[in-house]
């Protein structure tokens, strides 16, 4: 037996299998099983020590009842919830709010006399996207957060729209519209639209750099979604990529250069495809084969970070590390997953089951899982830069658990 502090470095062990644990008063102990071989060195890297039993801290006592999802890792959310203040017209029911996880900040936007079903932050938080279609005809607003006003998508839009994606470029006001009629680019300071496409799309992201904005854009005929490119400012000069088994529920995701990441979750099919063919890329080509294109099935959730993607169902949860061109399986479960993360750094997981929130290192060897907090009414959690902290949903508001 040896005791060190960390960091270490055991030198002139015989080659054998070594139980290792690292531990600190207050922390769960880190413990594995781990293999030195003759001549070469062993690494237990990334090694992260998790609170034992740790309390979680109520930071708003409201029912919340609807979230936005972070926005390119904000620590800012959109949430709905019922009798924030008094209110003097009884039809109102709800409050639209903001809360700044950084610092506990909540800032009232609206009271709603209605639920919306989908919603939606802006990447810059100043305006916020509403639906509401338990009713025909369907009801969209956009919110301006800045002057607490609704605009309406039905007073200013001819055509029903099926969605939408925000500008990403730091223009808020700026907001495509999908439809029938084809892909719209609206502008919220004047109520405008501009037609960038005449035939409807499932969905599309741009790229920009020095030379031009190409976009990617997907549409669909009676047999397959065809994946088309093209200069945003010359459509006509358009080059088809791929041709995709046919399904409406296609969406881009995030990724890394030179790579398209497109998730059907409905038909749980994701797909890695090379934006552009001719391009040489030795870790892209290893990864796409000769067909510049890989498929993944099982995967309904799935998200990158630094070259690792993280792919998840309702039972199951795989990493596919790019550069490796390895995929591997980090959990299954029976009772079902309801939602995944990263932690937000690529060496560890969190995810919550039907009652417990863990986290699960994905370092080589055994794999070291903690047990963060055991409770049936948490419906969703969020992730924010500071590592040590985790942001919980239950039946009687937000807590925050401090888990390092």
């Amino acid at each position: 037996m040896q005791e060190e502090k960390t960091s270490a470095r055991l030198k002139n062990l015989l080659p054998d299998q070594y139980e290792v644990s690292v531990a600190k008063e207050g922390f769960q102990t880190w413990h594995k099983k781990l293999p030195v071989y003759s001549m070469q060195t062993t690494f237990a890297q990334y090694i992260r020590l998790f609170k034992e039993n740790p309390e979680a801290r109520e930071i708003l006592n409201k029912k919340i009842l609807l979230t936005s999802e972070l926005v390119n890792e904000s620590v800012t959310i959109v949430y709905l919830q019922g009798d924030l203040t008094p209110l003097e017209n009884e039809d109102v029911k709800y409050t639209l709010a903001l809360l700044n996880l950084n610092n506990g900040d909540l800032n009232e936007i609206t009271p709603l006399n209605f639920l919306p079903e989908k919603i939606n932050l802006s990447p810059d938080k100043l305006y916020i996207f509403l639906e509401y279609d338990l009713e025909y005809p369907k009801h969209q607003w956009f919110v301006d957060v800045r002057k607490s006003e609704l605009i309406s998508v039905q007073d200013n839009i001819e055509t029903e729209i099926s969605r939408i994606a925000w500008e990403k470029d730091g223009r808020d006001e700026i907001v495509y519209l999908f439809s029938e009629n084809g892909l719209e680019r609206f502008n919220l300071n004047n109520l405008k639209t501009e037609l960038i496409l005449t035939t409807p799309v499932i969905d599309f992201v741009i790229y920009s750099n020095t030379l031009m904005d190409t976009i990617f854009y997907l549409t669909a005929n009676e047999e397959n979604v065809i994946l088309s490119m093209a200069n945003l400012n010359h459509l006509e000069d358009t080059k088809i990529l791929a041709s995709l088994p046919l399904s409406k529920n296609y969406r881009f995701l995030n990724s890394p250069n030179g790579l398209l990441t497109l998730l059907d979750n409905k038909n749980e099919l994701l797909y890695l495809i090379k934006k552009n063919p001719k391009d040489k890329d030795s870790t892209i080509d290893a990864a796409l084969t000769d067909t510049n294109m890989r498929v993944f099935t099982g995967v309904n959730q799935a998200k990158w970070l630094e070259g690792v993607l993280l792919l998840g169902n309702d039972f199951e949860i795989s990493v596919y590390d790019l550069e490796k061109n390895e995929k591997d399986i980090i959990v299954r479960l029976s009772t079902g997953i309801k939602k995944m993360d990263w932690y937000p750094v690529p060496t560890h997981v969190i995810y919550l089951s039907a009652d417990e929130i863990k986290v699960a290192e994905l370092a080589n060897h055994a794999r070291n899982f903690n047990g963060l907090l055991t409770d049936a009414e948490i419906s969703d959690f969020f992730i924010t830069n500071k590592t040590n902290k985790i942001y919980l949903v239950n039946g009687d508001g937000m807590s925050e658990l401090e888990i390092q």
